[in-house]
């Protein structure tokens, strides 16, 4: 992600050769405009705690490959009110799922500890790579998400073929643009067990109440700017 810095000049009213303090110092607009921005940076991002819930596999896309659904699947979070459908991205091709089965698994930030994952925290690098190849669903051609499918699993260690060096290449190249705070890892509670449910990931959209504190991050910042252009105003 290209990164760009915007230089404020700093800012300074003198009368009589004397330079207008505020507050019995002069404050810099520089700092000033950094630390509002990391504030409302800050409250923007969704809340990043593990949580334990319970799910259930209700569908698949309808796509296959290499003799296997692919692509997205779907799901349910039981155990939070109204029972939401969420897309599950699968990472894991070593275990299985079927049809309504529920079960029980922690959802991990991508952006956390992933302790619980049976990657680990050693593995962030190839969640965030999954996380892009998922997002490809939607942009390529039906005919290559057998193969997008194919490259997620090999990630991890596993595939009914090996990986498309296509997608994978480009997943390489681009994996650090993800935001690791809009996904999660969803793994059985028993991971340890070879007869446990599949391993998958899940974009999770930030709720009204984080743009909300966007919103607000933003107020503050316009509103210490307005008070800064009229403290130095001779």
């Amino acid at each position: 992600m290209a990164k760009g810095r915007t230089r404020v000049r700093e800012s300074r009213a003198t009368a009589g050769g004397n330079v207008v303090a505020v507050g019995g110092g002069t404050v810099k607009l520089r700092v000033l405009f950094s630390s509002m921005l990391l504030v409302s940076v800050a409250l923007a991002k969704p809340a990043a705690a593990q949580e334990q819930q319970t799910f259930k596999f209700t569908g698949v896309s309808g796509y296959t490959g290499f003799g296997y659904y692919v692509g997205p699947y779907y799901g349910q979070i039981l155990s939070v009110p109204g029972q939401p459908t969420i897309d599950l991205y699968c990472v894991d091709f070593l275990h299985r799922i079927s049809m309504n089965q529920v079960w029980k698994g922690w959802m991990t930030p991508l952006s956390g500890n992933l302790q619980y994952t049976r990657g680990g925290n050693g593995a962030y690098g190839l969640y965030l790579r999954a996380a892009w190849l998922t997002q490809q669903y939607y942009k390529a051609p039906t005919s290559e998400i057998k193969h997008i499918q194919a490259t997620i699993w090999n990630l991890f260690g596993g595939g009914p073929t090996p990986s498309s060096n296509y997608w994978l290449n480009l997943a390489n190249q681009n994996y650090t643009s993800v935001n690791p705070n809009y996904f999660r890892v969803i793994t059985p509670v028993n991971a340890g067990d070879g007869a446990s449910a599949q391993e998958f990931l899940t974009y999770v959209t930030p709720e009204p109440e984080t743009y909300a504190m966007f919103a607000t991050g933003l107020c503050l910042l316009a509103w210490m700017a307005y008070r800064r252009r009229r403290a130095f105003t001779v």
